[in-house]
């Protein structure tokens, strides 16, 4: 998430920082007590380094991995994640699916993807 955030918000500052946070969490509700937009965003942009998910290929790489990712939210930056845990040596299996990040169109056929993947793989995950 870090990696996806932080160039919107890293170069603006002041009320163009919390419009831009405000656009990109706008969809908090009453969800995460005490959270504000520009609470997140800033966390994002302090934690950007720990919470770039390709630093943890290689550990990723230990375990069959499932990437789930939506082309019209930020997709592209789970197929990086899948493609360097791969390159680390990882079983990964990436499903990019054109739609938003609430996978309100394919819902059912994303849950029967989830399930033939998880039948593939069973027993314990280390």
């Amino acid at each position: 998430l870090g990696a996806v955030v932080y160039p919107f918000y890293a170069h603006a500052h002041g009320p163009a920082r919390a419009a831009l946070a405000a656009e990109a969490f706008d969809d908090f509700g009453d969800s995460l007590h005490g959270a504000t937009a520009t609470g997140m965003a800033l966390e994002i942009i302090a934690l950007r380094v720990q919470w770039n998910t390709l630093r943890w290929a290689g550990e990723l790489a230990r375990s069959p991995l499932l990437v789930i990712g939506a082309s019209k939210a930020e997709g592209g930056q789970n197929r990086k994640l899948a493609d360097a845990v791969a390159a680390a040596g990882g079983k990964v299996t990436a499903i990019i699916v054109t739609m938003d990040h609430a996978f309100q169109d394919h819902r059912i056929a994303l849950a029967g993807q989830v399930v033939d993947w998880l039948r593939k793989h069973p027993g314990p995950i280390s």
